[in-house]
């Protein structure tokens, strides 16, 4: 029997919903496949900007320096800073470095370094070059030779007062040399007790950068620096400036055997807190 065709407009009308019905699904579905399986490079993600890192600064194109520091309250880094700014100054490739920001291993790389170093408490590191202390002072972990590359010269910070004092200082030292490293220039020492520890460091370095000079640029006259201006806003404190019964106690500059330990109450006071460090 032939199918007949609709006739009636309520026949043509239900043909006419159910055929568009059919078309909104099937393109819905079309889409939906399309938005669920299709290849991730045909919808692409939003570019992603990559964060900026801060590149290094960059050399000036002179001879590379390195001047590490190991810092309690400031001293040694101001030195550091001095040194970097004095050594760009004649032509060097200067920078100071925070030794707790340096991986140890890259001093097997370097050339020319300069460390200042203070001695904290009784003959420790500070706290920012203890893992570097720990590395250097692992004789069995390191080798007479490995850092025959390296010419260094050392500064060590510290107070008299202390049984060891300066211990940091004749340590790197050492331990510079110990494993190949050529040493340029006498191991210079600044004693918190005695009088200035700015003027030390002052007398020490303008005595080390004619010899840097000479050596690696080749500078036989570097004429006279400028008189020494020091990074620390450093303030000498007379016995009547000094507003805590406990240290007024103390003979000045810092006489340990009048110091009874104690405070009015009894308490015990580690002594510690009365002895500058550097």
């Amino acid at each position: 029997t032939p199918y007949k065709l609709a006739s009636s407009p309520q026949q043509q009308g239900s043909m006419f919903t159910l055929l568009l019905s059919s078309v909104v699904i099937a393109g819905g579905t079309y889409f939906l496949y399309r938005y669920l399986f299709a290849e991730g490079d045909e919808y692409p993600a939003e570019p992603i900007e990559e964060p900026k890192v801060d590149e290094e600064e960059e050399d000036n194109g002179g001879y590379r320096l390195r001047i590490f520091f190991g810092s309690q309250s400031g001293t040694a880094e101001g030195f550091a800073f001095d040194m970097e700014k004095e050594g760009k100054q004649f032509g060097f490739s200067a920078k100071a470095v925070d030794l707790e920001d340096y991986d140890p291993e890259e001093l097997l790389n370097e050339g020319l370094v300069i460390f200042l170093v203070a001695t904290y408490g009784e003959g420790e590191p500070t706290d920012n070059a203890q893992e570097f202390y720990n590395w250097i002072s692992a004789e069995s972990d390191r080798t007479e030779d490995e850092l025959s590359k390296l010419q260094f010269a050392v500064f060590g910070l510290g107070n008299s007062q202390y049984e060891f004092f300066n211990a940091m200082g004749k340590q790197f030292d050492q331990y510079l040399e110990q494993y190949g490293g050529e040493r340029l220039f006498e191991r210079g020492e600044g004693d918190d007790d005695i009088g200035s520890i700015e003027d030390q460091f002052g007398e020490w370095k303008d005595k080390l950068w004619p010899l840097l000079c000479s050596k690696y640029l080749g500078l036989d006259d570097i004429g006279t620096m400028q008189s020494f201006e020091c990074s620390l806003d450093v303030k000498t404190l007379e016995e009547d400036d000094v507003n805590y019964k406990i240290a007024k106690n103390i003979k000045l500059p810092y006489d340990l055997e009048a110091y009874s330990g104690e405070d009015e109450n009894g308490e015990r006071i580690n002594k510690r807190l009365f002895l500058p460090t550097r």
